[in-house]
């Protein structure tokens, strides 16, 4: 039987050659254990395993919830934000999927590239101004990405009940992973994750 590697990629395994005939026997298990790919390598694999898995890696989109850390100066989204938080769900995000997106209290969703500027605004505590939130990120989304994706959103209830409950209502599936868990909890989550 051959031995499989498994890079991280969500339903890519490839074979290991077989051990030649003479060669000690190890002590590697069957399955070894994931190790996602980064840097060169990566963007290199990036394009073969979308090749692979067709349209289901374009279609998975994950939310990133913005942090209350932020730089003091313009920068990109996705460097803007210095919490743990946002930091873990970041790195979980880029391993997972090749799409992500910021959810922001004050822009709404927006790419990680986009250049901002840092603001001082929370989600709003009235349930319109919640509503009216969730009712533009997401027909940004839809803009974007249509109505044929799966959304994994790693974001504080605050932003993933609106968003996702507007979502859900276009027929897009959505998870919620961190839903229940305080800010301690979900860090040990994406620990877990990434040991996986």
């Amino acid at each position: 039987m051959m031995q499989q590697l498994d890079y991280g990629f969500p339903g890519i395994v490839v074979p290991r050659p077989p051990r030649v005939f003479g060669e000690p026997r190890t002590s590697v298990p069957r399955r070894v254990v994931q190790r996602p790919l980064t840097g060169t390598y990566r963007a290199r694999a990036r394009p073969m395993v979308q090749l692979l898995l067709g349209d289901w890696a374009r279609r998975l989109v994950y939310l990133v919830g913005c942090g209350k850390s932020k730089l003091t100066k313009m920068a990109k989204a996705k460097d803007l934000y210095t919490g743990n938080l946002f930091k873990a769900a970041r790195r979980h995000a880029e391993r997972s999927a090749p799409t992500w997106r910021v959810l922001s209290a004050l822009y709404g969703l927006l790419d990680p590239e986009r250049r901002i500027a840092p603001y001082n605004r929370k989600m709003g505590p009235r349930d319109e101004d919640r509503a009216a939130w969730a009712r533009s990120a997401a027909a940004t989304f839809v803009n974007v990405f249509g109505t044929d994706c799966t959304v994994v959103c790693l974001a504080g209830e605050d932003y993933a009940w609106g968003i996702c409950s507007m979502l859900e209502g276009q027929g897009i599936p959505c998870s919620t992973p961190l839903t229940g868990l305080g800010v301690g909890k979900r860090l040990a989550w994406f620990k877990d994750q990434a040991q996986q």
